[in-house]
């Protein structure tokens, strides 16, 4: 019962069992309910999600979300997709783009409590003072907008092993109506893929000594990516790529964009590079003030796209970026195997 309460998404309590069998959890000597305890011990003895050799204990869930049915179907009609219709070596003329939002704290307050969070959940600490100072979370707020912080919007450039970050500017982008002034908007994205990625990428051309420019932008189904309605490319997003000489990956205006699915956080390779980019500003480039100005934001990005495209950063992360860049396909045939479970990374 216990399981089958599990599986319906509902959780397993003693006094859930109670309820639903009144009868069977009575205690056969005294007649009395079962306590907390002897029900708990059902749990950890005879209870499991798979296999019975690997029983119920109480764990913390993993910091990952949760997937429905549906979603773990469309991640498996996703990765067929990748894998039946890219050929091995198409990463080689991949770009893959993704806005992102990094949040600036503008008073000392805010800016404790974001460096507390990047402290993470668990922490070296004392357990007799574990109720006092950094040992505690920061709230959930933290990361939210308010009115003590500022917003900058940036992406990574995710090409052959190389990653440009783009920060925006939003009083260039005042003075020059062609640069975007943030990135989570259609009409903005689309004067960064029109105006701005074309320069970037023949930048990192000419830096890295490509023989040839990547053209076709990875992206996700987002809808300044995606027009939800018509699963088919937004018109400004469509346009603005014609004009930059791009493609996206998906193909042109009118292709179909069904198969590209959500929560795919673990499987596109560029948010793994994003994950290297948030982890490089906490921890090996943090702030070295309370407050921050979106200048000196600006620089501790640079200071990470240099390190991540390092051979410092090769050795250290086993491939670096340039094994990242190669990964697609084989996530992809892993997400398949695992019927669209998540990947453990």
């Amino acid at each position: 019962m216990a399981m089958d309460t599990k599986r319906k998404l509902e959780r397993p309590t003693p006094a859930r069992v109670r309820a639903k069998l009144p009868r069977l959890s009575l205690n056969p000597e005294t007649e009395a309910p079962a306590s907390d305890w002897t029900i708990y011990k059902v749990f950890h003895s005879m209870c499991y999600d798979e296999s019975e050799d690997d029983p119920w204990i109480y764990l913390h869930s993993p910091s990952k979300d949760f997937l429905s049915d549906g979603m773990k179907t469309s991640r498996v009609v996703f990765a067929n997709y990748i894998l039946e219709n890219f050929a091995t070596g198409a990463w080689s003329n991949h770009v893959a783009i993704d806005p992102c939002i990094s949040i600036l704290a503008t008073t000392r307050a805010q800016s404790d409590e974001q460096r507390v969070a990047a402290m993470g959940v668990q922490k070296m600490m004392s357990p007799k003072s574990k109720h006092k100072g950094a040992k505690l979370r920061a709230p959930k707020t933290v990361k939210s907008q308010g009115r003590d912080q500022d917003k900058v919007h940036w992406t990574p450039v995710f090409a052959r092993g190389k990653v440009s970050i783009y920060v925006c500017d939003a009083d260039a982008a005042h003075r020059d109506r062609r640069l975007p002034a943030r990135l989570n908007d259609g009409a903005e994205l689309a004067k960064f893929v029109r105006n701005v990625l074309p320069g970037i990428l023949e930048d990192m051309q000419e830096e890295h000594g490509w023989s040839r420019m990547p053209r076709t932008v990875v992206h996700d189904k987002a809808s300044y990516f995606v027009a939800p309605r018509r699963q088919c490319l937004a018109s400004s997003f469509a346009d603005a790529l014609h004009g930059a000489r791009l493609q996206s990956w998906v193909g042109d205006g009118d292709a179909d964009c069904s198969w590209l699915a959500g929560r795919l956080g673990d499987v596109y390779p560029h948010e793994t590079v994003i994950s290297h980019i948030r982890r490089g500003l906490e921890q090996r480039f943090p702030r070295s003030t309370p407050g921050e100005t979106r200048a000196r934001f600006a620089t501790r990005m640079s200071k990470v796209q240099e390190y991540i495209n390092s051979s410092d950063f090769r050795a250290k992360d086993g491939g670096g970026l340039d094994a990242l860049a190669k990964s697609l396909r084989e996530r992809c045939r892993r997400v398949s195997l695992l019927r669209g479970e998540r990947l453990r990374t």
